[in-house]
């Protein structure tokens, strides 16, 4: 079994204080990167790579749209997706690519 540190990963899920759910706005370009769980993102630059909020992060995040920006699988996102104003955008991610929901 993994050695998880379950307090760790309570902080960087914001399910304890002092983290906050909902990090700062994102401005789209071609690398993003993630501090937390959720974030806006403005723009009109197409997306091609997401970095992770931390070393060893696999699991959910969630991009909500302030502006009409894309995503590309150039880089390491497995499907090319167009964001749509105030509809979420589901990624998840399993260590090496992003999967968004299909509703994006």
């Amino acid at each position: 079994m993994p050695d998880v540190d379950l307090a760790k990963f309570a902080a960087r899920a914001a399910i304890n204080p002092p983290g906050q759910y909902e990090g700062p706005p994102l401005a789209s370009a071609a690398t993003i990167t993630l501090s937390h769980p959720v974030h806006k993102v403005t723009g009109v630059v197409a997306i091609v790579n997401i970095n992770p909020p931390y070393t060893g992060f696999v699991g959910h995040v969630t991009l909500i749209p302030t502006a009409i920006w894309t995503m590309t699988a150039a880089g390491n996102i497995a499907v090319a997706r167009t964001a749509v104003v105030g509809v979420v955008v589901q990624m998840y991610y399993d260590g090496a690519v992003w999967y968004p929901s299909s509703a994006a």
